[in-house]
């Protein structure tokens, strides 16, 4: 067993016992359980953050290239961002029912994921890829605490809710907390977005990254390859418009394989021209508004 593994385990069976406690705490009115979960928070972000650190150096870069280091990292991310919020905001340590249910959900997801490593393409050596992991990672910890508020407002409607969290703060408040992590969750979000813009303006790679991101041997990875190949092939997108419609025409009209050939034909023959990508992608028909904004 790696360093990694060896550190990481025991970090998600951290978060898992966190996960119980913040239940017990609840389900048993027995406040005294909120110090355990913080504890046992702290330890599996001490152990995770160790781990991390592992496969940073066994790899030689940070967790950004495969699923299973997305997942780890977003793991790890998620359970920091609620512990942080936990600790400061008294009215959210209850979402912990909610929200640490979520993150053991990804965490059962990265034990299966596969954890050989990736690669690491030359757009990702800049700084800028490290700004806009920290504030997606924000964005993404902040809007779970929104769900996970929002969540208690529905929660408190069942008979097991109403008994054991009428001690919480009216419905209005916690509806108006939660969308105040939203919109603090949203302006990470742009800000993610616009600094991941300039991390990259080779078209290409920025596709055979997000390739990374699916089963390789998906029909949705195969379209997207014989996508590409038309079109580095065909000097008029023209040609290649006809191979998708000729190829994927049998899907419905707003199937994601056959949408998806569009966008990737719209991006390659555009050439960074963005009003010439747009009118490409419309053109090619089918679902045109989410193409676009897609």
């Amino acid at each position: 067993m790696s360093l990694e593994s060896a550190l990481l385990l025991p970090a998600l069976g951290c978060y898992a016992l966190a996960g119980a406690t913040a239940w017990i705490e609840f389900d048993r009115r027995a406040p005294a359980f909120a110090r355990a979960t913080a504890l046992l928070l702290a330890g599996g972000l001490a152990l995770h953050t160790a781990s991390l650190a592992a496969r940073w150096q066994a790899v030689g870069h940070g967790p950004f290239t495969t699923m299973y280091e997305i997942l780890s990292s977003n793991v790890w991310s998620l359970a920091l961002v609620f512990a942080l919020v936990w600790a400061r905001v008294r009215e959210v340590r209850a979402a912990a029912l909610l929200v640490l249910p979520v993150i053991l959900l990804l965490a059962a997801w990265l034990l299966a994921a596969d954890g050989a490593p990736g690669h690491f393409p030359p757009t990702y050596f800049t700084a800028l890829l490290y700004v806009h992991a920290l504030l997606g990672k924000i964005y993404l910890g902040l809007l779970l605490a929104a769900v996970g508020v929002s969540g208690l407002v529905w929660l408190r409607r069942s008979r097991w809710g109403a008994r054991r969290l009428a001690g919480l703060a009216p419905d209005e408040a916690l509806d108006e907390l939660a969308h105040r992590f939203a919109a603090f969750a949203f302006v990470f979000d742009s800000l993610m977005l616009i600094a991941g813009a300039v991390c990259s303006d080779d078209i290409e790679e920025v596709i055979e990254i997000g390739l990374t991101q699916i089963p390789q041997e998906s029909r949705l990875a195969q379209a997207v390859r014989t996508t590409m190949d038309w079109a580095r092939s065909n000097r008029n997108w023209l040609d290649t418009l006809d191979a998708i419609h000729s190829t994927f025409g049998h899907y419905h009209p707003v199937h994601t394989i056959n949408n998806a050939a569009l966008v990737i034909m719209g991006l390659l023959h555009g050439k960074l021209d963005l009003g010439k990508t747009i009118c490409m992608t419309v053109m090619g028909g089918w679902d045109t508004d989410c193409n676009v904004g897609n």
